[in-house]
C-alpha cells in the first residue's frame, strides 16, 4: 500500500470521527431544548415524604409547590416573576428553593410564601423531584391537579402560574404544559448532559 492510500485512509477516519463526536457534542448541548424533563404527573397522589407535607385540617386547600433551581437561568427568571406577587387568595404556596438564595428566600417570606430551602440531594430526598423550574399543584385531598412547567416553550415569556393555581382553585382542569429547564440531580444531569458540557 502506497503512502497516498493510507493517507487517505487516515483522513477518512480522522474525518468520521470528527464529525461524530461533533454530532455527540451538538446533542449533548441542545438535549435541553427539546427533551421534556420528568416530574409527576397529575392525577398521582402527592409522595408521602417530608417535603410534601401539608396541615391537616385544609382538606379544601389548594397547594402549589413552586421548584426554582438557583443555578438555572429558567427557574432565577421564574422567581423573579413570582417574587412580583403577592400568594393567590385561596392557595398555600410554597418556594422550594434549591441552592442558597438568602434575598429570594428573604423576600419570598416577606411576601407571604411559604419557603423551603434544599440542596440538590435534598431535593430528590424529600420531594422526589429532579428537574426544575417545575410547578406542581395539589388538592386537599393530596391529589396532583397540575405538574409541569411555567410556560408552552422554552424560555417563553407566558409565565401561567396564575392562571393555572386560580383555575385549580376553580375545580377547573388545567392542561399541563411542558417541563423544559435544568436537571438537578446528578443522576439525571448525567443523562441529558452526558459530557458535562451545559454551564447554567
Amino acid at each position: 500500500m502506497d503512502r497516498f492510500a493510507v493517507t487517505s485512509i487516515f483522513q477518512r477516519v480522522f474525518f468520521s470521527t470528527w464529525v461524530a463526536g461533533l454530532l455527540l457534542v451538538c446533542a449533548s448541548l441542545m438535549v435541553g431544548h427539546w427533551v421534556t424533563l420528568p416530574h409527576p404527573r397529575a392525577g398521582e397522589i402527592v409522595p408521602r415524604t417530608v417535603g410534601w407535607a401539608t396541615p391537616s385540617d385544609s382538606e379544601k386547600q389548594v397547594f402549589a409547590f413552586h421548584f426554582l433551581y438557583g443555578d438555572c437561568p429558567c427557574s432565577r427568571r421564574v422567581l423573579k416573576h413570582v417574587l412580583s406577587r403577592q400568594p393567590i387568595p385561596g392557595a398555600i404556596e410554597r418556594i422550594v428553593l434549591i441552592g442558597q438564595d438568602q434575598q429570594g428566600q428573604a423576600d419570598a417570606i416577606g411576601l407571604g410564601f411559604e419557603v423551603d430551602v434544599v440542596t440538590p440531594a435534598q431535593l430528590k430526598e424529600l420531594y422526589g423531584v429532579e428537574s426544575a423550574p417545575l410547578l406542581v399543584v395539589s388538592d386537599g385531598s393530596g391529589t396532583i391537579r397540575y405538574s409541569g412547567g411555567y410556560t408552552s416553550r422554552k424560555q417563553g415569556l407566558d409565565i401561567q402560574d396564575q392562571t393555572i393555581i386560580q383555575k385549580t382553585i376553580a375545580d377547573q382542569d388545567v392542561e399541563g404544559l411542558p417541563l423544559y429547564g435544568c436537571a438537578v440531580s446528578k443522576s439525571l444531569r448525567a443523562i441529558v448532559d452526558p459530557l458535562n458540557l451545559k454551564e447554567f
